[in-house]
């Protein structure tokens, strides 16, 4: 992965978040908007390359977020605190 291809992942995750933060403000449940998009993606994931290849995909972001959760949680609280 290159520096341009982790500035794009950064820059698309913010954009996500707050097309999150609008749906929230539109009514939309915080549990049901994470939820659809999560389904989403699964959907998504399942299509481009099968059960296998989706089923590993989300277990390394689970194994991700093992490692690194603590440590993103508190950059994000810094960030909006």
């Amino acid at each position: 992965m290159t520096p341009t291809d982790r500035k794009e992942i950064l820059d698309l995750s913010r954009k996500a978040g707050d097309w999150i933060d609008t749906l929230l403000a539109s009514g939309i449940a915080e549990g049901v908007a994470v939820s659809a998009i999560q389904l989403a993606l699964i959907e998504r994931l399942l299509l481009a390359g099968g059960v296998d290849q989706a089923r590993r995909w989300l277990q390394t972001q689970d194994a991700l977020v093992a490692a690194h959760g603590a440590a993103m949680l508190c950059e994000l609280r810094g960030r909006v605190g």
